[in-house]
């Protein structure tokens, strides 16, 4: 939004306010689903016949344009307030510009959408154009190798053999989470949902996320929406301080399982982990590792899991050897 225009006072509704308060929640709301929805494209990209994936872009290609045509809504019932004021010298010309500009970027932003949601069409829509492109594809190959098919002929093989690939398919994520629980019937079909929702929610490689969604519920053995919300936490670690997100899982869990840390503490000793990797610029499987070799003998010498974080983190940033380091430790409080 036009920084310059929040300062003008329209009323709306009979209610006197700053054009930019009016403004706010719609704004905030048009960038939080822009948000999502780049991250649903993204994911897309990866995987473009997922039915869960199309529906959501579906919902927000509508929600988006819901909220630009209130955002224009608001702006075109107080276009001419805003001209008897520039008209009685009550706001500047810059101010009238910058308004004038907001209403433009609208209306475009919305035509934007409006196409978008156009070419999109429905979920069907999507999972047709993609059995098409599928057998287009084989098609050409079918010919390009002369084998005698004509193009029709291609065809009509082709279609068959795409729309059972496209229809069937099974996502690689989803297998790789289910046979790394050994979950069978109703509990393999809940570990699938709980794949689907976090691989839906998050940004990453559905490999990735199905391993990593696998590992909790071994490692912590939770399930459903605390099996979701742990799995998407660690991935989220992961991007923030670069960690193998399988890998972490694995030494967080073996260390709160040897410190007696109850599972649901698990958000606490991430927060720990971030934070130290940032202050100190270590890595944070390097930090992992260290806190698994020597976060029991620093129990026995009665540091904290907090306190042991923090000081492995400096001493890594120091280059100091932890091991001749924690065996200095103990000979001195020995003595």
């Amino acid at each position: 939004m036009a920084t310059k225009i929040q300062g003008i006072t329209v009323e709306i509704g009979g209610d006197t306010t700053k054009l930019g308060n009016a403004l706010k929640n719609v704004n905030s709301q048009s960038k939080s689903l822009q948000t999502e929805l780049k991250g649903v494209n993204s994911l897309l990209k990866m995987d473009p016949s997922n039915v869960t994936l199309l529906t959501q872009k579906q919902d927000l290609l509508n929600k988006s344009i819901a909220e630009c045509k209130e955002k224009l809504n608001i702006l075109k019932s107080t276009q001419e307030q805003v001209q008897e004021q520039f008209d009685k010298g009550e706001i500047t010309e810059e101010q009238y510009r910058d308004f004038q500009r907001e209403i433009v970027a609208t209306e475009n932003k919305l035509k934007s959408l409006e196409n978008e949601a156009k070419s999109f069409g429905s979920v069907g829509a999507q999972q047709v154009a993609i059995v098409g492109e599928k057998v287009q594809d084989l098609g050409n190959k079918v010919t390009s190798i002369g084998k005698g098919f004509s193009v029709v002929s291609a065809g009509i093989v082709a279609v068959g053999a795409a729309s059972i690939s496209a229809f069937n398919e099974v996502d690689e994520g989803a297998d790789i989470a289910i046979k790394a629980t050994g979950a069978v019937g109703d509990q393999a079909r809940e570990i699938e949902k709980s794949y689907s929702n976090v691989a839906s929610s998050v940004v990453g490689e559905f490999a990735d996320i199905g391993s990593a969604l696998g590992e909790v519920n071994t490692r912590f053995g939770f399930t459903g929406d605390e099996l979701e919300k742990c799995t998407t936490q660690f991935i989220k670690f992961g991007e923030v301080t670069g960690a193998d997100v399988t890998n972490a899982v694995q030494k967080v869990s073996r260390y709160m399982g040897d410190a007696s840390i109850d599972s649901s503490e698990y958000s606490k000793v991430l927060d720990n982990l971030t934070v130290a990797c940032q202050a100190s610029g270590i890595s944070m499987d390097s930090l992992t590792e260290t806190l698994v070799s020597y976060g029991a003998p620093m129990r026995a010498l009665g540091f904290e899991t907090e306190e042991s974080i923090a000081i492995f983190a400096q001493w890594e940033k120091a280059g100091v050897n932890t091991s001749i380091a924690f065996s200095g430790m103990k000979t001195a409080i020995s003595k």
